[in-house]
């Protein structure tokens, strides 16, 4: 089927979400909470996209033939930029001493949006790490509320709780089996091996 992104026509397809059919011509659309092989994202908002002219999730939205879809238009940009900067409120930005340093993916999306300044958000971990089954560390202060653990955990410890900034992971150390795909899947540090 043929659709267009950003003004150009590409074939997609059938049954791919726009993330996929991007992806597939090399246009980059950010995600955080979109975990390929588990249950569908569209949680975090971060790649919302115009398709028809209007806002939808690239994630969860399958293409349509003559689906006319634009990835980068000045609401486009500031919506997504306003939903990064919501989920940066909650993060604990202390990046040269997280284990996550070199690689985070959060920052490599703020980054790529133009979200450079993060000194005003330190504060403190203190009394936010858990440490859990095989070497596995729990930051709270670290969490996006992306849900991508949720996903992940098959063993049904990981949670979301509410708080005054969006939702954060919330872990039940009792059933925590230590596996790992919490670890894999974070796209911070909230979730670690020490």
């Amino acid at each position: 089927m043929k659709v267009k992104i950003n003004g150009i026509e590409v074939e997609a397809r059938e049954g791919d979400t726009i993330l996929e059919a991007a992806a597939a011509v090399g246009v980059r659309i950010p995600t955080l909470c979109f975990l390929k092989g588990t249950a569908p994202g569209g949680v975090c908002g971060v790649c919302e996209v115009e398709a028809d002219g209007k806002p939808v999730r690239a994630c969860i939205i399958k293409v349509k033939e003559g689906m006319d879809i634009q990835t980068d238009t000045e609401q486009v940009k500031a919506d997504r930029r306003e939903r990064l900067l919501k989920m940066a409120e909650g993060h604990r930005f202390d990046c040269e001493f997280c284990p996550r340093c070199s690689d985070c993916e959060f920052i490599r999306v703020l980054a790529e949006n133009g979200i450079y300044d993060f000194e005003y958000q330190r504060r403190s971990n203190e009394g936010h790490e858990i440490s859990l089954k095989g070497s596995i560390v729990h930051d709270d202060t670290k969490c996006i509320g992306c849900r991508r653990c949720i996903c992940a955990c098959t063993d049904g410890s990981v949670s979301m709780v509410s708080t005054e900034n969006g939702f954060r992971s919330c872990v039940d150390p009792e059933k925590f089996t230590g596996s790992g795909e919490c670890v894999a899947a974070c796209p911070t540090a909230a979730f670690y091996i020490d």
